[in-house]
């Protein structure tokens, strides 16, 4: 009975062994997401520092984009933005607000750079990630204001600026106006 029993715990202790090993073959995702990426083919060793899965959450997506040091102080948590997609069209817009700022910089090209992250106000089913955005963010803006063209505007020698504008576009009249 002894040696049967010694048996018993043999196996026992053989299927605990292999049940381990077994168990250290699985991959746990350490949080809820899609698998967007395998870099790894069937058969092949996974390397401890090469990335191998790449797990995200496609639920809750956001842009991000780079801004030049000479444009970051004019930002804010907060800003509204406005965005668009290369894969939908310059005429599909969709509204965000810049939620993160990174407070270290970036050297791309020579240049200083703060990356931030705008979060998008609505679900977009047909958006994927690593798509091309555009962003356009109002850090300023004026009430009751006329813009000029630079090249309608001219300034004389003695500093006197005039504005050339047609106000009438069948009659081609030119109206100037002195500053």
């Amino acid at each position: 009975i002894k040696l049967a029993q010694a048996g018993i715990l043999s196996a026992q202790g053989q299927y605990e062994q292999a049940l381990a090993r077994y168990n250290n073959t699985k991959i746990f995702a350490p949080t809820d997401g899609t698998v967007t990426s395998v870099d790894i083919k069937l058969g092949e060793l996974a390397q401890p520092s090469k990335e191998v899965i790449v797990l995200q959450d496609i639920s809750n997506m956001y842009v991000e984009a780079n801004i030049n040091e000479a444009n970051i102080v004019d930002l804010a948590i907060g800003m509204p933005v406005d965005i668009t997609f290369d894969s939908f069209g310059p005429d599909r817009l969709f509204k965000g607000k810049i939620f993160s700022i990174d407070p270290g910089s970036t050297l791309l090209s020579g240049v200083v750079n703060y990356k931030i992250k705008v979060s998008l106000n609505q679900k977009i089913a047909e958006l994927k990630p690593g798509m091309t955005a555009n962003m356009t963010i109002k850090v300023k803006e004026k009430d009751n204001v006329i813009a000029v063209p630079v090249r309608a505007i001219t300034t004389n020698p003695k500093g006197k600026s005039t504005i050339k504008l047609i106000t009438d576009l069948k009659t081609r009249y030119l109206r100037k106006y002195y500053k």
